[in-house]
This record gives structure tokens, sequence and C-alpha cells, in this order.
């Protein structure tokens, strides 16, 4: 993840979200980014495997495409 053209101090909570079985979305948690900043260390143990892990699902954060 990628958060880019922000002051250096400026917070954002990102929601993380997975797709289970029968197409139901479980959120996760949430990862803080912090400035312009990358943050490509994500692992997660889980008890079951996700279809997908998505991020952002439900807009929560405002973001350019």
């Amino acid at each position: 993840m990628t958060q880019s053209e922000v002051s250096d101090a400026f917070l954002a909570s990102v929601p993380i979200y997975m797709e289970l079985d029968a197409g139901r979305i479980a959120r996760l948690g949430t990862v803080v980014m912090k400035g312009n900043s990358t943050n490509s260390n994500l692992e997660l143990v889980l008890p079951v495997k996700p279809k997908r892990v998505m991020i952002n699902q439900n807009f929560d954060v405002l973001a350019r495409k």
C-alpha cells in the first residue's frame, strides 16, 4: 500500500477486508499509514484461507484512483 501527497504527520487508518466462502465479507482490521509512505510488510495469520483480501473495500478512506 502506498500513501502519497500528504504531510509527513498525516495518519490514515486503512481498513483491510477478506472475502470468505459464499461471498461473505469480513473485516480483518486496519493498517496505520503515516506520511508519504509505502507499507509492503503486511503479514496475516488467518484461521481460514480467504478467496481474496481487499483494501478499502467499502471506500472507508477518502482516496483517488
